[in-house]
């Protein structure tokens, strides 16, 4: 069993993405000048994503596909970061 999450602040062009299966839970890890934690509204709930998290919109796009193709499997178009909380 698993889980894909995934979010995105269509004005700036930028996601996030969560990975959760029976090995732990992963988040995307994007560039160093990140905006820090970040909160996004996913399935009416917020969720707060560590720092690092958002990665540009067209590297989301190609993960959901990846994922939708590769018949759930994590994505490896994109670094996974482990987060502190969740």
């Amino acid at each position: 069993m698993h889980e894909f999450l995934v979010g995105v602040d269509k004005g700036l062009q930028v996601g996030v993405l969560s990975f959760m299966d029976e090995s732990g839970n992963l988040v995307s890890l994007g560039h160093a000048d990140g905006r820090g934690s970040v909160s996004y509204f996913l399935g009416g709930d917020k969720l707060e994503f560590p720092n690092r998290s958002e990665v540009p919109i067209v590297l989301v796009r190609q993960a959901v596909k990846e994922f939708l193709t590769f018949g759930g499997q994590r994505p490896t178009c994109i670094q996974w970061q482990e987060p502190e909380y969740w």
